[in-house]
């Protein structure tokens, strides 16, 4: 403990270099703690329920399918009747409905879930109830808190009032407690029986669409229940003959499917914050390195009195944990801001989860674990120097030596390279996203209305669907402002993609292509060209030939050096004749390589979900009321929510490299600022410790620019080595990031000239200071210095 209240001391004579030190540590440490905090809520934190420990997450899984699928409602039931193993087990899938309230309707995120699902979680509503097990079958529904304080005021009267899921009344009879969101992560509004799919869903065993949770029974452990509920399975699966297996995971918000993608954005960003964190420890090494030049003769005066070098470490490296400590405690505090900034960057979307972001156990072990470890990293090598002095030459106070000056310069080199890579990173980043957003996608982006129209929420079957949307587009065919209709099951660029296996002739392996289902006018609608052949017109119906047009990359792939026109794909031995080709776009993303793609009629392919696509004459906003009205015409109680453009869509699509540029830049920001104080604070404790000297050099004919250059020179220096070590490191970051930078180069000469331009201008600031300061020494008072 006298280490640490000397050590407290000795920072406290320093108060300018020691908030220097604490500010630059703190906000390393804070950035790593706010996305821990982040990562922590979604990935660690347990099931909201409880007993959360003694929760599984239960899996389906086949042969040929993804390990960890879903189950659906005729195998769940089984599961739960038949297994041993569990006090009890819910089904519950995720889904987007219409909900209807006092004539308005919105869409939000609900659940469908099995009647013990509140009490299987110990999730008690409030007020009111949650299900019971006799209402499977009933229309009943419990609403999120955030639900109930938008909509309802907050009203206890909200206990028995009706409101529409999909078209069906159902009876509100619960409010989940403040903070629930769902055992999923995309959370939820609502949560409902599964009376509101009809019988079909419940009658379906190939309609694998629900999760399972279940609660192990006292004694009964994961292996033990996956090892019982894998034997179930098979007695179960035995006359579907679909080999389904059982696979049983901890209980988590997050699916182990999901981790994959998400483990790879957090891994990302830690990486980048982990350069900010050491290039703050680089930082403060400088300044201790600095400091202990300063303190050359204290340490002095210890060996000479016996002090050996492990006390002399040991009493640095106390320095250094309080100073981390301290650095943990406003990084904490600071990370506590920046993780409510979290909803900045959430994906676009109807996505009512918000974890509790509220620090734990596990948060404050991380900053206490970090702080220890930033404080060895910083610590080290600045007690390792200080601590082998030159007693003598200390004594006489003399100059820092070689190898403390050389290791200095290290420092302040590695901080530099370690910027400028994530300054190039971020050029590369923000150039790419800019390339993006001029490149040509294929299709036409101006003045093209999106509505979304899920008509199977409002209990449409795919045929009347059809029946519907063919009498939408000729209600909207010479509408005021409308110059073309069309409809599509996916929209360019909107994330999904559609693939099926197909062949040229029976026998043959199947390749994956992707699929788009749509009417007549939806390549005139977004100006896709026509290469030869034709479109689809009103006789592409179900009683024609089942026809498609093909993208020229698929042209080439399946029919290379022919003529596709009139020869044949073949979809689960279905013949489909190939009538037209059309110009390549981009289908999922705007990077992508040339995909092979094919396009069918609606009228041959029915489908209960489609996007309006309205090509407009003026603005897109002007014709939406029009839409709205001839949507009502055919069913008044059919919502028109969710209405965008198509330019909008492309925006949309690059929220990922948006994101990744913003973070990246702030991040640039954050390791720029920490690289010139790290350098200011060195050549300012350089010259403060150097006026002797400089004294000298004046009085023997050295003139203020001759002071003005050598210290500028020896700030340049610094960053001229860091520039040469960061091209390297830069050169490898832009390798890695190349899938993004949508052909931009990585060595694209605008962002690595204009981060080498910035830095020297950085450094050439920074060092200005200090060396007009040392050119104003009066020589006359610098040789009476000590």
């Amino acid at each position: 403990m006298g280490d640490f209240r000397y050590a407290i001391r000795s920072l406290l004579k320093n108060p300018l270099t020691t908030g220097v030190a604490v500010l630059s540590l703190a906000l390393g440490i804070g950035a790593n703690t706010a996305l821990f905090t982040v990562a922590n809520a979604i990935v660690f934190k347990p099931l909201p329920a409880r007993d959360p420990g003694s929760l599984v997450n239960v899996y389906t899984s086949y042969p040929e399918g993804a390990r960890y699928g879903t189950t659906s409602w005729p195998e769940y039931v089984d599961y739960r009747a038949r297994n041993q193993v569990f006090d009890g087990l819910i089904a519950w899938s995720s889904e987007p409905v219409h909900l209807g309230v006092d004539g308005t309707v919105e869409r939000v995120l609900g659940n469908m879930v099995s009647p013990n699902f509140f009490s299987v979680t110990g999730v008690e509503p409030a007020p009111g109830r949650g299900f019971r097990e006799a209402e499977e079958h009933e229309r009943v529904a419990v609403i999120g808190h955030a639900l109930w304080q938008t909509k309802f005021q907050g009203s206890p009267a909200v206990i028995g009032r009706q409101v529409q899921i999909n078209d069906q009344t159902f009876t509100v009879i619960g409010v989940a407690p403040r903070g629930f969101w769902g055992l999923g992560p995309e959370g939820a509004s609502i949560w409902f029986p599964p009376s509101g799919h009809g019988t079909e869903l419940l009658q379906c065993r190939e309609c694998n669409s629900l999760e399972m949770t279940g609660r192990l029974k006292p004694g009964v452990s994961r292996g033990r229940a996956e090892a019982e509920m894998r034997v179930l399975a098979g007695d179960i699966e035995r006359d579907s003959h679909k080999g389904a297996t059982i696979t049983i995971a901890p209980g988590s918000i997050v699916s182990p499917r999901d981790t994959t993608q998400i483990a790879m954005i957090f891994s990302f960003v830690f990486a980048a914050l982990g350069l900010v964190l050491m290039i703050a420890c680089a930082n403060v090494a400088s300044l201790l390195l600095a400091r202990a030049t300063a303190r050359r003769r204290e340490i002095g005066v210890r060996v000479a009195l016996g002090a050996g070098r492990g006390r002399l470490i040991r009493q640095m490296l106390s320095e250094s944990f309080v100073l981390a400590l301290a650095a943990g405690a406003g990084g904490l505090f600071f990370s506590l801001w920046t993780a409510d900034l979290m909803h900045l960057v959430q994906p676009p979307g109807d996505n009512p989860f918000a974890p509790n972001l509220t620090p734990d156990l596990r948060v404050f072990a991380f900053v206490l674990a970090l702080s220890l470890v930033t404080a060895i990293g910083f610590g080290l090598l600045p007690a390792l120097q200080a601590s082998k002095p030159n007693v003598m030459a200390s004594l006489k106070a003399a100059g820092p030596g070689a190898a403390r000056s050389r290791l200095r310069t290290a420092l302040i080199a590695g901080q530099i390279a370690l910027t400028m890579m994530l300054l190039v990173s971020a050029g590369l980043l923000l150039r790419g996203f800019h390339r993006a957003l001029t490149l040509d996608p294929g299709f036409a982006t101006d003045r093209v209305l999106v509505v979304p129209l899920d008509l199977e929420l409002s209990g449409y079957d795919a045929v009347r669907a059809s029946a519907f949307f063919r009498h939408l587009e000729q209600s909207l065919d010479g509408a005021p402002g409308v110059r073309t209709a069309s409809l599509a099951r996916r929209v360019p660029v909107g994330g999904s993609l559609k693939n099926v296996g197909i062949t040229r002739n029976a026998g043959e392996p199947y390749r994956m292509v992707g699929v788009n289902t749509v009417t007549p006018g939806y390549f005139r609608a977004l100006s896709i060209p026509l290469v030869a052949g034709r479109e689809f017109n009103a006789r592409d119906d179900a009683s024609a030939p089942a026809v498609a047009l093909i993208n020229e990359t698929m042209a080439l792939r399946f029919f290379p050096g022919e003529d596709p026109l009139g020869k044949s794909i073949q979809i689960d031995n279905k013949k489909i004749e190939v009538d037209g080709v059309v110009k390549d776009t981009r289908y999922r993303r705007l990077g992508e390589a040339a995909l092979p793609h094919f396009y069918r009629p609606l009228a041959q392919e029915p489908e209960a979900r489609m996007t309006l696509l309205v090509e407009t004459a003026g603005a897109p906003s002007a014709v939406l009321p029009i839409v709205r009205r001839e949507v009502q015409a055919l069913d008044g109680k059919l919502p028109v929510l969710g209405a965008t453009t198509l330019a909008e869509q492309v925006r949309l699509s690059l929220w990922d490299s948006r994101l990744g540029a913003t973070l990246a830049a702030a991040f640039g920001a954050v390791a720029l600022i920490l690289a010139a104080i790290g350098l200011y604070g060195v050549v300012w404790y350089t010259v403060s410790h150097r006026t002797r000297e400089i004294g000298i050099r004046m009085a023997l004919g050295a003139g203020r620019i001759d002071v003005l250059r050598m210290v500028l020179g020896e700030g340049l220096r610094r960053v001229a080595i860091g520039l040469a070590l960061g091209a390297g490191a830069s050169a490898i970051a832009g390798k890695l990031l190349q899938k993004f930078l949508y052909g931009v180069s990585p060595a694209d000469p605008v962002a690595w000239i204009g981060v080498a331009v910035l830095l020297a201008a950085v450094g050439l600031a920074a060092s200005w200071l200090p060396a007009r300061r040392a050119s104003r020494v009066d020589p006359m008072a610098a040789l009476r210095y000590e």
